[in-house]
């Protein structure tokens, strides 16, 4: 029985002391699947509060959010940021793009995680922020219209 838990087509381990540079890639890719997927529904809000007490956890899920092959789950990724209440305000222009980019669940996800930034924030953030957000609101994705005028509003308040 103890075979079964050391199987590693059965069980991916995610290390996160001091050896955690031994995820690499399949790390991330379980931390997703924990995030992402239905199926671990039960296990989701220990891996958010692992995220709220792990440095080397949260690192990694932002190394996930920054991975392009992983843009089919930003939804559940990006709201985990602000569930586990992750300090992200060094990322505040990822999380601007992501709002500007992203699809219209995703960016309310990401001007959430903004909106809950206790900062302060690198002036030139913030104005590249605004710039980028100036842009997107003038030729807007359909539905997110106003999602991007009150994140650039929000954006003009912090300067």
């Amino acid at each position: 029985m103890a075979d079964k838990f050391f199987d590693s087509k059965e069980y991916t381990t995610l290390y996160l002391g001091a050896s955690g540079a031994e995820n690499g890639a399949k790390g991330i890719e379980a931390l997703v699947d924990l995030l992402s997927n239905p199926e671990n529904r039960e296990v989701r809000e220990d891996v958010l509060k692992l995220l709220r007490m792990e440095k080397k956890a949260q690192a990694l899920l932002l190394e996930a959010i920054n991975d392009k092959q992983y843009k089919e789950q930003y939804q559940f990724l990006v709201a985990a940021c602000w569930e586990a209440g992750i300090d992200c305000d060094n990322n505040i222009v990822l999380f601007t793009d992501i709002a500007i980019s992203g699809d219209l669940a995703t960016a309310i996800e990401a001007i959430t995680v903004i909106e809950e930034m206790p900062g302060p924030f690198k002036e030139k953030d913030i104005e590249e922020c605004i710039a980028k957000l100036g842009k997107a609101v003038k030729s807007p994705a359909p539905g997110k219209e106003e999602l991007l005028k009150d994140l650039s509003l929000f954006m003009e308040n912090l300067r």
